[in-house]
């Protein structure tokens, strides 16, 4: 079964928060099987990781993310992050890592999608290459799937790109040994939706104090 956190996460996050620590607890994968590869970072022994998009939650709201870190284990235990806005429009791998993000996390549902979409982050992390390689030189894939890789290739290709004003990109910095580099969407609404929402509740206080 699918959950699509994407609206519901993009829901949450009208308003961009300032950089701050915050306590986070991964809950799960937001598809039941989504896709396993093999991978190597750094020259790092090949580990066997799931590719796709994960969900946390804060004890308040529920979000979806995109590992951002692929050296540090994941538990489901409660830990310590810093959060912060990634700079998009930058040259550094996270830079670009943001924009692949930004582009394509409300349209990456399926499983090859997911997964290629994280494949194109950590490529994007590790190497900052012009294009996707899966076997890059600080970062190897193996046993994704042809689809998987094409998709990856595509995402990539949104590294180039800059990101329209009304998404940002979230950077959450683990603190600890399984405290996992995330990172998640945001929306800003644009001025002609602040008005609206502005003259909307202005007509419910408006309706509330003609009730009495």
């Amino acid at each position: 079964m699918k959950r699509n956190f994407s609206l519901v996460m993009l829901g949450a996050f009208c308003l961009v928060a300032a950089s701050q620590a915050e306590s986070l607890k991964f809950t799960g994968t937001d598809l039941d099987n989504p896709h396993t590869v093999s991978i190597r970072v750094n020259g790092s022994n090949a580990v066997s990781v799931k590719a796709g998009r994960l969900v946390f939650t804060d004890g308040s709201r529920t979000f979806a993310t995109y590992c951002a870190d692929a050296l540090r284990f994941l538990n489901y235990s409660w830990n310590n992050y810093s959060s912060s806005t990634v700079d998009t429009t930058g040259l550094d791998g996270l830079a670009k890592a943001g924009r692949i993000v930004g582009a394509h996390f409300n349209d990456a549902n399926t499983a090859n999608q997911q997964a290629g979409l994280q494949l194109a982050v950590w490529s994007a992390l590790y190497d900052n290459g012009a294009a996707f390689n899966a076997n890059g030189t600080n970062f190897k894939v193996t046993g994704a799937n042809s689809q998987s890789l094409s998709l990856a290739e595509m995402y990539y290709q949104s590294a180039s790109q800059q990101l329209p004003p009304t998404t940002l990109v979230r950077h959450y910095a683990g603190q600890g040994n399984h405290a996992q580099n995330q990172l998640t969407v945001e929306c800003v609404p644009e001025p002609v939706s602040m008005a609206a929402l502005g003259l909307g509740l202005a007509g419910m206080i408006r309706r509330r104090r003609s009730a009495k």
